[in-house]
């Protein structure tokens, strides 16, 4: 039993490995850093400052809501309270670009984002909360979405 678990261990790192190494050679502006976000776009800059760093924003949701559609199909929307970016959100599906640190990306399977973050903080339907890890994911039909 001891060998068979320690063979299961093995391959549960291969697999965070890998997922972590493919975010490791990707450009670093699309890498999605968690409790951060990207390098252009990031929590506690200023509106002013995301427009300049990735252009205005597509739609204007209430003065404080932004929205901008990336190239790749990717909708990329930040929150904006006492004047900073306080949340940013990632939509898409499986073509976006965009991965974390930890190699999980839009369209991935709720199972392999467990094994690459672990038992998460709080739970509810189709979501899971990293609170400590500054990340948090949405499915739709068990695949990553937002």
């Amino acid at each position: 039993m001891g060998r068979a678990s320690g063979i299961a261990g093995l391959v549960v790192w291969a697999a965070i490995s890998l997922a972590a190494g493919a975010a490791e050679a990707l450009p670093q502006d699309d890498v999605i850093k968690e409790g951060s976000g990207l390098t252009k776009v990031y929590l506690g800059m200023t509106a002013d400052e995301a427009s300049h760093a990735i252009g205005e924003p597509d739609q204007n949701l209430y003065g404080f809501i932004f929205v901008h559609k990336l190239p790749d199909g990717t909708v990329l929307s930040y929150r904006i309270a006492d004047d900073r970016i306080v949340s940013i959100n990632f939509k898409g599906d499986g073509k976006s670009k965009y991965v974390t640190l930890r190699g999980a990306k839009l369209g991935m399977l709720r199972s392999k984002v467990v094994l690459l973050y672990g038992v998460p903080d709080a739970e509810a339907v189709n979501k899971l909360f990293y609170y400590a890890q500054g990340i948090s994911f949405f499915f739709n039909d068990d695949l990553l979405y937002e």
